[in-house]
C-alpha cells in the first residue's frame, strides 16, 4: 500500500452524455475530489478539492476508451495528500455533468 501511496500518479477516465468541450471545461471545476470527510465538507461550497487536469495523452498503462475523457489528479496537492494517507477517496459530480462512468487508475512510477 504505501507504494500506492508515495510512488503512484493517479488517473480519472470518465464516461459521459455532455458533450467533450463541456465535460474537459467543468468537470475539473465542478468535481470534488478528496477523503471523503473534505468532500462532504466542500461540496455545498465554492472550494474546491484534488486539483484535476485534463489530458492531452494517456499513459499507455491506462486502457484508452475513445468515448472517454481522461483527467490526472494533482497528487502534490495537500489535499491529495491528506486523501491518500486517509486510503480512502471520494467523488462528487453534481447533476449537470451528467450520470458519468468514473474509473479511477493509479500507475506506478518507474
Amino acid at each position: 500500500m504505501p507504494r500506492l501511496r508515495e510512488g503512484a500518479d493517479y488517473y480519472l477516465s470518465v464516461r459521459s452524455s455532455v458533450p467533450v468541450a463541456q465535460l474537459q471545461e467543468q468537470f475539473p471545476r465542478q468535481c470534488k475530489v478528496g477523503s471523503p470527510d473534505h468532500v462532504k465538507a466542500i461540496v455545498n461550497s465554492s472550494r474546491t478539492g484534488v486539483p484535476l487536469t485534463p489530458l492531452r495523452h494517456v499513459p499507455a498503462a491506462i486502457p484508452l476508451r475513445l468515448e472517454n475523457q481522461y483527467f490526472c489528479l494533482d497528487v502534490s496537492h495537500p489535499l491529495a495528500t491528506e486523501m491518500l494517507q486517509s486510503g480512502t477517496c471520494m467523488f462528487y459530480v453534481p447533476g449537470m455533468l451528467g450520470e458519468p462512468e468514473l474509473e479511477l487508475f493509479a500507475v506506478l512510477r518507474t
